[in-house]
C-alpha cells in the first residue's frame, strides 16, 4: 500500500470528500489530490497534519503496510522512518519468538519419540508370573496329589522380580515363577507418545514453513512491487 491508497482509504472510513480533508489539513485541494494520485510527497509538517486528522499515531498510520512499501515511500520522514524503524524490531522479535517455538517444538518431538522408542519411562517388557493355586501353611506341594485343586493366578509386572518370589495371602501363601520373560509389549502410554511426538514434530515444520513464507512475502517493498 502506497500513501495515495492510505488517504484514499482513510478519508472512506470517514466519509469525507477531498475538499473536506484539505480543509481540514489546512492544504490545497489540489496538492491533496496529487498526494493521492501519487505525484508527490508530504512534508513532515504535512504529514503531522494528517496524523492529526486522523488521530492516528505514526505507528498506527503504518499499521496496514504489510509489504513496506508506503514505510520505503515515506523514508525521508523522521516520524515515519522512526515507526518503521520500531515495527521492524517488533517483526524481528515476533519472528524470533516464532522460530524459537517452532525448533522447540522439533526437539521435543524428538525427545518424546525417544522415550516411547526406548521405553524410558513406561518399560515395555512384560514379564508375567504365575501361581498354581495358594499353598497352605505346613504343606509342601498339595498340587501333586490334588490337581483338581489347582488356582492358577496370573500377575503382570512391566518390571522383573526375580525368578520367583512368594507372596501371602488369605489362607497360606502363593508361589510365583515367571512363565514370559522380558516379551515385548507396546503400551497404550508408548504409543500416546509418539503420536505426541509427531503431532509436535508436524507443528514444528508447519511453524517453520509458514514463518518462511511469510518472511518471503514480506521481505522488501521492491519484490511486493514486482
Amino acid at each position: 500500500m502506497l500513501l495515495g491508497e492510505k488517504l484514499k482509504n482513510l478519508r472512506a472510513v470517514h466519509d469525507w470528500t477531498q475538499p473536506e480533508l484539505a480543509a481540514k489539513a489546512n492544504i490545497e485541494q489540489s496538492y491533496l489530490s496529487r498526494l493521492e494520485n501519487g505525484k508527490g510527497l508530504p512534508s513532515a509538517e504535512v504529514l503531522d497534519r494528517f496524523l492529526g486528522v486522523f488521530e492516528l499515531t505514526p505507528a498506527e498510520f503504518l499499521a496496514d503496510d504489510t509489504n513496506g512499501q508506503m514505510a520505503a515511500q515515506l523514508a525521508a520522514l523522521p516520524q515515519i522512518a522512526k515507526a518503521a524503524s520500531a515495527q521492524k524490531r517488533a517483526h524481528y522479535r515476533k519472528q524470533r519468538a516464532w522460530i524459537i517455538v517452532s525448533v522447540t517444538s522439533i526437539a521435543l518431538s524428538f525427545l518424546f519419540g525417544g522415550v516411547a522408542e526406548n521405553a524410558v519411562v513406561f518399560p515395555d517388557r512384560l514379564y508375567r508370573y504365575v501361581s498354581r493355586g495358594v499353598v497352605p501353611e505346613a504343606t509342601k506341594n498339595p498340587f501333586i496329589t490334588q490337581p483338581e485343586k489347582y488356582d492358577e493366578k496370573y500377575l503382570d509386572f512391566y518390571a522383573y522380580h526375580g525368578e520367583l518370589f512368594t507372596q501371602v495371602v488369605p489362607g497360606g501363601q502363593r508361589a510365583y515363577r515367571v512363565r514370559i520373560s522380558g516379551v515385548r509389549n507396546e503400551r497404550f502410554e508408548n504409543r500416546m507418545l509418539t503420536l505426541a511426538a509427531t503431532a509436535l514434530f508436524l507443528a514444528g515444520m508447519a511453524g517453520l514453513l509458514i514463518q518462511f513464507l511469510l518472511s518471503r512475502l514480506t521481505r522488501s517493498p521492491k519484490a511486493a512491487k514486482r
